[in-house]
């Protein structure tokens, strides 16, 4: 249930985060399969007006309130809506780029096979805010690409060519 949440907020975002010349950086599809149902990228941080809008919309969507005080991205949002066990300002702010993407591999069976791939500012520190969201002695699994854990309703999350990867299953990978 919370990984629909996270998709259907991410796609309603989607379609008001296009890029801007100061914004195109690098693509993050090279972390995606070749063949997906949907792959896009968006802002992490969307500002002014409409970012309020967007922050307002994914907070009463994910139930995590109206995006205003103390919620400044996005993907604070979504890492209250997967329950994972980690302080965003000290776990995951610390390392956040400002582009995300988002992707459907697979949507033709009950559950979507889905995965969402976050730059990062810092990698090693992105690994070791893993590494505490998870219990010690939880090892990681090596997977193609990198070290992987599995967290709450299967989800599967790591850090691979310096990027985050969190997706449905380890089939997305």
């Amino acid at each position: 249930m919370r990984w629909a949440a996270v998709c259907v907020v991410v796609l309603a975002l989607l379609a008001g985060c296009g890029a801007s010349e100061e914004d195109e950086r690098p693509s993050l599809a090279e972390l995606a399969p070749s063949e997906v149902a949907l792959y896009a990228e968006f802002v992490v941080r969307p500002t002014g007006d409409h970012g309020k809008a967007i922050r307002r919309f994914a907070g009463t969507l994910l139930g995590t309130g109206t995006g205003t005080a103390g919620r400044d991205d996005l993907a604070e949002l979504a890492v209250e809506a997967l329950e994972l066990d980690v302080d965003f300002e000290r776990d995951v702010a610390p390392w956040l780029g400002k582009r995300a993407a988002f992707f459907i591999a697979d949507a033709r069976g009950a559950t979507p096979e889905v995965a969402l791939i976050l730059e990062t500012r810092d990698s090693r520190r992105a690994t070791r805010a893993l590494r505490r969201a998870f219990p010690p002695e939880e090892r990681p699994e090596q997977l193609p690409g990198g070290s992987f854990w599995h967290g709450p309703d299967d989800v599967v999350m790591g850090v691979v060519r310096g990027r985050v990867v969190a997706a449905s299953s380890e089939a997305v990978i």
